[in-house]
C-alpha cells in the first residue's frame, strides 16, 4: 500500500472524515502493536504475520480490497468531488487573474474578493463599514469645492451652494411729464328773475382745462341764469415715475461638493475605510439636526436675487384754482370775438345771448411750476438668498 499524498488529506477532510480515523492505523487496519509500520521492527505484520494480506485477508484480498497497486483505496475518490472548490477560497468557480466576483462577508455591506495572479480567489472583503444614518436622512461626504473628486464609496459630486450674498444695487428716480391745471365742476342753469334758486332747469357736468374743450348738446338761453359748483381742479396728467436699477453686483456664494454614499445597508451606509472620516447626512428642507450631527449647513442647487430698487414719486410743485368758466359758441377755439359767449365767475350769471353751447374752457389761478420732478426716492430692497425649493439641510459630527 503507498502513503498517503498531501492532497489526499484535503479530500478526506472534504467528505467529512476526521484526520485521527483518516490515518493507516485506522482508515485501513495497519497496527502498530509491537511497533508498527513506522519503526520498521519485524513484529509489525500485515495480516498478523502472512505477508500477502491485510489482517489476515490474502494478497488477492488486498487487490480486491485496495485496488491494484498505486491506485487509490475504493472508499476513496480518485478525483476531487464536483461541490469541492479547487482553489484556497473555499468558494467553487473559476479564478481569472485581475477579476473579481461578489461574496458573502460578515455585515450587511456588500463584499467581493479578487482573483490573483496565481489563480487563486483572495479573502472576502466588504466595501465598508455599516454607518447608521437617521430615519429620513442620507449619508454624504461634504468637500468645500464644487469640482472636489468624490470619495471611494461614494457617488458623483453634486455642486451645492451656501453664504449667499450680494450688495445693494444703486437707484435712481426717472420723472417724465409736465403738469396743468384741469378738472371738472357741474353747470346749472335757473330761470330768469329767480336769482338761481329753486330747482334748475338742467345740470350739466363740464370738463375743464386750459385748451378749448368740446361743446355740449344743450344750448345757453339769454336771460337764464347759471352756476358752476362742485369744481374739481388740480394739476394733471400724473406725473411718470421710473425706478432704475444701477450697479447691481452678481451674488457672492460658497461653493460645495456633496456626495452621497454609493451603497446601503440595513439603516445605514457602506463607508470604506480609506472615506474621510466623520460622514455627513442631508435632508432636502430647512431642517433641525438630528442627534449626532450638531454641525448644521443649509445648502441649495442655486439661489433666488430679489435685489432692486423699489417705487419712487414724481410731482410738480404747481398748484391750481378756478377763476372762471368760459362758455362759447365757437368750437375748438373758444374765442370771445363774438356776441355769443360769456364767462361764469362766480354766484349767479345771467346768459347775454341765446347760442349753442360748442365749446368750454377753464379759467384758472395757477401758482408753481408745472414740470415733474422726483418727490421720493427710489429705495434698495431684496436680498439674495438660497433657492427655497432646492435647500438642503446639511448635519455633520
Amino acid at each position: 500500500m503507498r502513503q498517503l499524498t498531501g492532497w489526499s488529506w484535503a479530500v478526506l477532510a472534504a467528505l467529512g472524515m476526521p484526520l485521527a480515523a483518516a490515518s493507516c492505523s485506522g482508515a485501513f487496519g495497519v497496527t502498530a502493536d509491537g511497533g508498527g509500520l513506522a519503526d520498521g521492527s519485524p513484529d509489525a505484520t500485515v495480516g498478523g504475520g502472512d505477508s500477502g494480506g491485510v489482517d489476515g485477508a490474502t494478497a488477492a484480498d488486498s487487490a480486491g480490497d485496495l485496488g491494484a497497486p498505486g491506485d487509490a483505496p475504493a472508499d476513496v475518490p480518485s478525483d476531487v468531488p464536483s461541490d469541492v472548490p479547487s482553489d484556497a477560497s473555499g468558494d467553487a468557480g473559476a479564478c481569472i487573474p485581475d477579476t473579481t466576483r461578489p461574496c458573502n462577508a460578515t455585515g450587511s455591506c456588500p463584499a467581493s474578493q479578487a482573483c490573483g495572479p496565481t489563480g487563486a480567489w483572495g479573502p472576502c472583503v466588504a466595501v465598508g463599514e455599516c454607518v447608521p444614518v437617521p430615519a429620513g436622512w442620507v449619508g454624504v461626504a461634504v468637500a468645500s469645492s464644487a469640482d472636489a473628486a468624490c470619495p471611494a464609496g461614494f457617488g458623483q459630486p453634486e455642486a451645492f451652494v451656501t453664504d449667499p450674498g450680494g450688495g445693494a444695487p444703486t437707484c435712481q428716480c426717472s420723472c417724465e411729464g409736465t403738469q396743468a391745471c384741469a378738472g371738472s365742476a357741474i353747470l346749472r342753469a335757473y330761470a330768469p328773475s329767480t336769482g338761481c334758486a329753486g330747482s334748475p332747469l338742467l345740470e350739466l357736468p363740464l370738463g375743464l382745462s386750459t385748451a378749448c374743450g368740446p361743446g355740449t348738446p344743450i344750448s345757453i338761453t339769454m336771460g337764464d341764469g347759471y352756476t358752476v359748483t362742485d369744481a374739481s381742479i388740480a394739476p394733471s396728467p400724473a406725473c411718470v415715475a421710473m425706478p432704475l436699477t444701477t450697479n447691481l453686483q452678481p451674488p457672492t456664494t460658497t461653493s460645495l461638493a456633496v456626495c452621497q454614499a454609493a451603497s446601503g445597508c440595513g439603516g445605514g451606509v457602506c463607508v470604506p475605510a480609506s472615506a474621510p472620516s466623520g460622514m455627513c447626512v442631508y435632508a432636502l428642507g430647512d431642517l433641525s439636526c438630528p442627534t449626532g450631527f450638531p454641525v448644521r449647513t443649509a445648502a441649495a442647487l442655486g439661489v433666488s436675487d430679489t435685489r432692486g430698487c423699489g417705487p419712487c414719486a414724481c410731482g410738480s410743485t404747481l398748484t391750481c384754482g378756478l377763476a372762471g368758466v368760459l362758455l362759447d359758441n365757437a368750437a375748438g377755439t373758444c374765442s370771445t370775438s363774438n356776441p355769443y359767449n360769456f364767462t361764469w365767475s362766480s354766484g349767479c350769471t345771467a346768459a347775454p345771448s341765446s347760442y349753442p353751447l360748442n365749446g368750454t374752457k377753464g379759467i384758472f389761478t395757477v401758482g408753481g411750476d408745472g414740470g415733474c420732478a422726483q418727490t421720493a426716492p427710489s429705495l434698495p430692497g431684496g436680498a439674495v438668498a438660497l433657492n427655497p425649493s432646492t435647500t438642503y439641510t446639511i448635519c455633520c459630527p
